[in-house]
This record gives structure tokens, sequence and C-alpha cells, in this order.
């Protein structure tokens, strides 16, 4: 009985090679994809805007953290943290508007029957009290002000209030509803009323801005002579930030908008004497939220006085002689 031999057809053979050339293909334009983003330090997409880093303006940097295609890179310079490439500014104009139109709050007030509204009334009473601290009243600019709700809140307590906001809708409920002058633009480069208030406020603003330093720099000049700077922003190095994912870390939680700076007290304190802005004090607002009790377990747990949720810090503008002050 003569052996059998299978035939070997010629389709199989034309099939397993465009397979392996297909799979071949493939491995050098991956191999080529990340050379490519070695070479430049960053992914490759048209909508979105490549930087430098925003406090020394240098492009050194190696990766922290990676989301899809976003990098959250460390400035090998200065060793400030930030959003390497992020979606172009009209993108995020858009996201501004669509998060405003969808968010249908409840009033806000302490008798709110909402939870967050009652937090956000807590948290802008003890903003106030820091304020009055130091000033009991005077010209105060909201950069951010979003619907307006604190500088109602200021506004009450004896403030002339102004907001800076670049949501049209979330501008226009200030206006018509809580009237207040609520300028629609960006604080970075289309707002310029040199020398008009005694206090400016940025809550948690700097962190979304696309050039911190120019925005800084500008705010600062809006300043009057004595006038005081309050900013805070999230803590990099707190224990909530630390034990979440990379993505809530750059999303910034449930903010429309993505953070492009991720501040510690160090990087914070670097980018305020890049602008020549060496007259601060650091403070500690401990908020009656579940933060606090992150922050009391990371100081057990791990001993350190620098694991706030948020990082708050006052700049005062004097022509005297300057000076650093801690608290």
């Amino acid at each position: 009985m003569g052996r059998h031999q299978h035939g070997h057809h010629p389709e199989h053979h034309c099939i397993c090679d465009d397979l392996f050339l297909a799979a071949r293909r493939r491995t050098i334009s991956l191999v080529m994809q990340r050379k490519a983003r070695a070479n430049t330090g960053f992914f490759s997409n048209t909508s979105m805007q490549i930087r430098n880093c925003p406090v020394c303006r240098l492009n050194k940097t190696r990766l922290k953290y990676s989301v899809d295609e976003f990098r959250i890179v460390t400035c090998r310079e200065c060793g400030f943290v930030y959003l390497a490439n992020p979606i172009a500014l009209e993108d995020e104009q858009h996201n501004y508007e669509r998060y405003f139109r969808s968010a249908d709050l409840p009033e806000y007030s302490a008798a709110s029957s909402d939870e967050n509204i009652r937090g956000a009334w807590r948290i802008n009473e003890q903003r106030l009290g820091w304020i009055k601290a130091h000033r009991q009243t005077g010209a105060l600019l909201d950069v951010g002000c979003g619907r307006g709700y604190f500088l109602e809140h200021a506004q009450q307590h004896g403030f002339i209030v102004e907001g800076v906001e670049i949501s049209r809708l979330a501008g226009a409920y200030a206006s018509e509803h809580l009237n207040i002058t609520v300028h629609i633009c960006s604080i970075e480069k289309e707002f310029n009323l040199t020398g008009s208030y005694d206090i400016i406020t940025l809550w948690h603003v700097l962190e979304h801005m696309h050039n911190p330093r120019a925005a800084l720099e500008n705010v600062w000049s809006l300043l009057k002579p004595g006038g005081i700077l309050f900013i805070q922003v999230p803590n990099l190095h707190s224990l909530k930030f630390q034990l979440s994912p990379a993505a809530r870390k750059w999303r910034g939680g449930n903010h429309p908008r993505y953070h492009r700076s991720f501040f510690t007290r160090a990087s914070l304190h670097l980018l305020l004497e890049a602008c020549g802005l060496e007259n601060y004090a650091d403070s500690h607002l401990i908020y009656r939220t579940s933060d606090k009790y992150l922050a009391r377990l990371a100081k057990r747990v791990l001993n350190s006085g620098d694991l706030d949720s948020f990082l708050d810090i006052a700049v005062f503008k004097e022509q005297a002689s300057m000076f650093i002050s801690t608290q």
C-alpha cells in the first residue's frame, strides 16, 4: 500500500505569508511609534497642544503617569508635574458649557436638602473666614467663579464682588440670578483692569490653566498695593491623591476640564517665586468633609505634616521689603 502524501496547497502559503507580513508590519509600526514618542517626549495628536514646562518653560521631561494618549510628566529641570499634551483650549470651552448645561443644582444655601450644596456652602464659609482674618471688606475678584455662589456669600458679608468666568452659561446665571458682575473671558490674556482689587481668589482654578505663570502675573497686576491673593489647589502629595488611580488624578474628580498642572507645596512656591511673588504664607484649612480624616490618617501613619488634600496660600502685595513667611 502506497503511503498517502498530504498535498501543500498554494493558497495555504499565501494566507500564512499574508498573516506573517501583516503581523510584521504591525510590529514595525509599533516600534516606530515608540521611537517617535521617545524622540519627541510626547504622543502625536493634532487636536492637542504640546507645551513646555509652565514654570521654567523648558522641555526636559520624564513620564510620571499615562492615561490613554495623555502624558503627565515631571520636568527634569525644576521638578514641576504637568500635563504635557492637553486638548485644545476651544475643546475645553465646550466641555465647560456642557457641564454647566447639565448641572441642574438645587438652591445654594446652608439649609439645602442636597449634601453637596451644603458642603459647598460650608467650604465657602471657611474660605471667607480665611479672607476676613486678613481683610474685613474691599473689592473682591473671584477667578473661575462658576455660578457665583462664593461671590454671593462674600457679598452678603459686605464685600464688593466681581467674577471672571470662561463659561457663558455659568456667568449668565451669576449675572441674572444673583445680580453679580461677571466678566466672560480668560484671566490668562483677556482681562486687564490694573490695580482694581483688594482681594483676588483662585479656588481650584490654577491647576486648570494652560499657562499658570502668565495667569498669576496678570492677576498680580490686578491687585492694588496692599492687596491679597488667595490660592487653593489640590495637593499632589495628599494621601487621597496618591491612592486614586492615574485617570482620576488627571481628570480631577467630576470636573469637566482636565487638570493641566499638579501642585505640591514646593512646586507651588516655585511657581510663585518664578513670578516674582515672594511674600506669601501657607495656611492649613481643615474642611468639614471626609478629606480631613484622610489627612489625619496620613499624618498619623506616615508622620508627615504636608499631606493636606488642598494647598492654601495667601500672597501679599506690598511696596515694602519682600519676605517669605510660612505657618
